[in-house]
């Protein structure tokens, strides 16, 4: 009945905090703008490349965790995978790591033809071009792509996005920022919930070119004050870090320790 449903909705929503539904509230209107093909009513009023660089300086990568209509429908796909009991592809340790630098190879090299068919950006219609070799090998890579997503996080996202590793790099500059306080208890529940693979409970401040300001870590956080969205001015010590993690993804990752451990 229309009631129960009322009453379903409404235990839903106490169980998400009010940033992940603001959060799916965004995530589900530029899913249905793409499905619309609005992106074509709306190439008049896209946002200057500029206004969104410094946006993406400022505050990270909001458009990766809240717009992207492929990274939503991964991110859809994997609790689809989880409500199924499908297994979860478990990776060994040392192979994300290595497997998060392909990104930056696959920018640098510049796959152009990949690149504009896998443009998640894009209304999903364009890809029914004028070619349709190039049309079926997209839809068939998009389609092993969303299958593994019922299985990982984000795989598009960690691995093959040119776009998210362009706007990453910027991302390393923002001031407003995840922030791990004093209350921290090392509890690795932020670690666990991360979709992007970030070792949050590490990290003064999560500064990583992976970090998509899902916030999933801040909702996961059972300690008030441990974690936090605020100002948070780079360091040296945090590029440098970041250096490490970029250029060495070999490394032993490290067990969540407290905050206090952390020079300031």
């Amino acid at each position: 009945s229309f009631g129960d449903c009322v009453m379903s909705l409404s235990t839903i929503t106490k169980r998400i905090s009010k940033i992940q539904l603001a959060r799916l509230i965004v995530q589900t209107a530029c899913f249905a703008a793409l499905i619309l093909g609005f992106t074509y009513l709306a190439r008049g009023f896209a946002l200057p490349r500029w206004a969104f660089l410094t946006s993406v300086v400022l505050a990270g990568v909001f458009y990766c965790g809240w717009g992207c209509p492929f990274g939503t429908a991964q991110e859809w796909l994997r609790a689809l995978g989880i409500r199924l009991s499908l297994p979860t592809l478990n990776l060994p340790p040392a192979v994300p790591r290595y497997l998060s630098l392909f990104r930056y190879v696959a920018f640098f090299a510049v796959i152009a033809a990949l690149n504009g068919l896998l443009d998640s950006r894009r209304s999903f219609f364009q890809f029914f071009g004028d070619n349709p070799a190039l049309a079926v090998a997209a839809l068939g890579a998009l389609a092993g792509v969303l299958a593994l997503s019922l299985m990982m996080d984000r795989p598009f996202c960690k691995y093959l996005c040119v776009h998210g590793a362009f706007y990453g790099v910027y991302s390393l500059a923002r001031v407003v920022a995840v922030k791990r306080g004093a209350a921290c208890v090392g509890c690795g529940k932020c670690d666990a919930v991360c979709g992007m693979g970030i070792d949050v409970s590490s990290r003064h401040a999560v500064r990583d070119p992976h970090c998509i300001n899902c916030f999933r870590c801040v909702s996961a956080c059972p300690v008030k004050g441990a974690l936090a969205v605020g100002f948070a001015p780079p360091r040296w010590r945090d590029y440098a870090g970041a250096a490490a993690r970029l250029l060495a993804p070999f490394r032993k990752v490290g067990a969540a320790r407290p905050i206090s451990t952390v020079k300031k």
